[in-house]
C-alpha cells in the first residue's frame, strides 16, 4: 500500500467520474427519474381525458333527462296539488257544532 499521498486533480476526476463517486451515481439515476416522470405524465394525461369524458357524458344524460321531464310536464293535464286542496278546505264553511 505504501505511504498516503495527496490527490492530484487527475486522481480526483478519475474518482468522481469513473470510480463510483457521487457524479457517477447521479448520472446513473437521471435517466430513471426522467423515465418515471414521462410514465407518470402519460398516465395522468390519459386518466384526465377519460375523467373529462365521463363528466361530459353524465352532464349530457342529465340534460336529456331534464328535457324529458319538461316535455312530460308540458303534455300532461293539470292536476290538483296539495296547495289547491288546502285552499279549498279553507274556503268551505265550517260545520256548526250543536
Amino acid at each position: 500500500m505504501g505511504e498516503p499521498r495527496p490527490m492530484t486533480p487527475e486522481d480526483a476526476a478519475e474518482t468522481v467520474w469513473k470510480g463510483g463517486g457521487p457524479m457517477r451515481v447521479i448520472l446513473r439515476e437521471i435517466p430513471l427519474v426522467l423515465g418515471g416522470v414521462v410514465v407518470f405524465g402519460a398516465v395522468f394525461a390519459l386518466s384526465a381525458t377519460t375523467t373529462m369524458g365521463a363528466t361530459r357524458s353524465a352532464k349530457l344524460r342529465w340534460q336529456l333527462r331534464q328535457e324529458e321531464i319538461q316535455k312530460a310536464i308540458a303534455t300532461s293535464p293539470p292536476q290538483e296539488t296539495s296547495a289547491s286542496v288546502a285552499g279549498a278546505a279553507q274556503i268551505s264553511p265550517a260545520p256548526s257544532v250543536p
